[in-house]
């Protein structure tokens, strides 16, 4: 038998194209995948944040870019309540991805989830240079 903290792990850290069960055991944990958000033909946001009697428990906001036809995570954004806020920077070449522990002031989830927001909204064109760099060079 797990326990709801295992199942919520296994539930926030699915990747965004899993298919998330529609109804969880922990009746109280709603997780809310919101619709995938154009930055431009090329680029793209996808966002899901749990929720526990109304209350943001976690969160993931990752950004995308198209190269050629296919879609390549950038980086990710992401929190929960077994791990700090963090983000995982992707690089073409896995051995090469990594995950940075945000620090800074202690915030609450839902602040944290915003400024992501707005960090990968005004930012995602630097992390796309980067990656295509990278990945022309891989």
């Amino acid at each position: 038998m797990k326990t709801k903290r295992k199942q919520f792990q296994e539930l926030s850290s699915a990747p965004f194209d899993a298919e998330l069960p529609t109804k969880s055991t922990d009746r109280r944990l709603k997780i809310v995948k919101l619709p995938t958000e154009p930055l431009s033909d090329e680029d793209r946001l996808h966002v899901r944040f749990d929720r526990r009697n109304g209350r943001m428990v976690g969160f993931a906001v990752q950004y995308e870019c198209r190269i050629g036809n296919d879609w390549h995570a950038v980086i990710r954004i992401d929190a929960s309540p077994a791990e700090k806020p963090h983000q995982h920077v992707f690089h073409p070449n896995p051995r090469k991805n990594r995950k940075e522990v945000l620090v800074g002031e202690s915030k609450k989830y839902g602040e944290i989830f915003h400024e992501a927001m707005r960090h990968l909204r005004t930012n995602f064109k630097n992390y796309k240079d980067n990656y295509v760099r990278a990945y022309e060079q891989s």
